[in-house]
This record gives C-alpha cells, structure tokens and sequence, in this order.
C-alpha cells in the first residue's frame, strides 16, 4: 500500500509541477558541466595563443619584457579578445592580484598603468591575429521580409555602399491639415454619382 501511495504522490507531484523539470534536471545535470569543461577548454587555448604572441612581442619589444604587469596585461589583453571579443579596451579595474595592498604605493600604481598598456597592445595584437573568427561559431541571420512579403536586403547608396534596413532614418510624417468642410461635401456628392447602380 505505501508503494502505490507512493507512486501516486510522485504523480501528482509530476502533474503539478510537468514532466520537463525531470527532463531539465537531468540535461541541466549532464550539458552544464560539458559547458563548463568546453569553456574551461577554450580559456586554456586562448592563453597558449597568448603566450606564443607574447614570445613573439618580447623578441621585437625588449624594453617591456622585464615588466610583469605589462606581461600579464598584454596575456589578459589577448585572451580575453580571442575569447571574448569586444573593443579591446582594458577593463574599469585591475584582476584582483592588482588590488592587494602591496600594489598601493607609487610602484603598484606604475605596474597597474603598465597592466592596463599592455592589456590594450595584447587585445590589439589578438585583434590583428584573426585568430577570433575562427573560435567564433557561424551564425546564419535570415534576410528580413517586409509586410507584403519580399526579402529586403538593403539598398545601395550614393558610394555604392548597402545599407540595411534599420540604417536608414526614421523621416517623419508631416503633420495632418483639417479638411475645409465645404470640400468634403462636394467630393461626398461626387463620389455618389460615381457609383453604378
């Protein structure tokens, strides 16, 4: 008798609450860490890519390779663009190890201003590399239609250049003039005659 009470608890259970919790349980519990092993994965790739153009610079560059914090800055720089994208500006902050209290002295200040240097060179660098498009997966955007139905792929312009849809302004209707009464009354008489009987 427990078994079939049992049974019909997790029933209803199941029916309150829908089957897909037990279906997004278990993918949740196989998928996020694949995800995580996946990212993890590609944050070690991206900081052998790094490593390998850093060689490359401090061979050109001597003067900064006896810099710590720009050594690391350029690394985070041109990781965190392969990973990453974005602009390649360097973060609002330093990482944490810049933020301890031994870095609040004017030698600490010198090696932040250097992280946030060669966090810019590194993110240059992984820019120019164009390592980052092949990291990136392909995603195929639809051409748009428009309300009767035919695909809108832009429009060429003066220099030959295509716009999309989106780039071109909004212009503004003009504003609506009132009717002189008299008008109306006149095109309502001659619309009448214009019907067939």
């Amino acid at each position: 008798m427990k078994k079939i009470s049992g049974l019909i608890f997790l029933q209803i259970v199941c029916m309150n609450f829908g089957c897909n919790q037990i279906y997004y349980g278990a993918r949740n519990t196989i998928n996020e860490p694949i995800q995580l092993f996946n990212n993890l994965e590609l944050t070690h790739q991206t900081k052998k890519y790094a490593k390998h153009a850093w060689k490359d610079f401090a061979k050109e560059h001597p003067e900064w390779a006896s810099s710590q914090g720009f050594h690391d800055g350029f690394i985070d720089g041109y990781a965190g663009f392969l990973d990453r994208g974005g602009t390649g500006e360097p973060p609002a902050v330093p990482p944490p190890k810049y933020r301890r209290n031994r870095y609040l002295n004017p030698a600490g200040y010198e090696a932040i201003e250097q992280y946030f240097s060669g966090y810019t060179v590194g993110a240059q660098m992984g820019k120019a590399s164009g390592i980052r498009e092949t990291l990136v997966v392909p995603v195929l955007i639809p051409a748009k239609a428009d309300n009767k139905g035919i695909t809108n792929t832009g429009s060429k312009t003066e220099n030959n250049v295509t716009e999309s849809p989106e780039d071109i302004p909004n212009q503004s209707l003009p504003t609506p003039k009132k009717l002189d009464k008299n008008l109306t009354k006149e095109s309502d008489k001659g619309n009448k005659g214009d019907k067939e009987p």
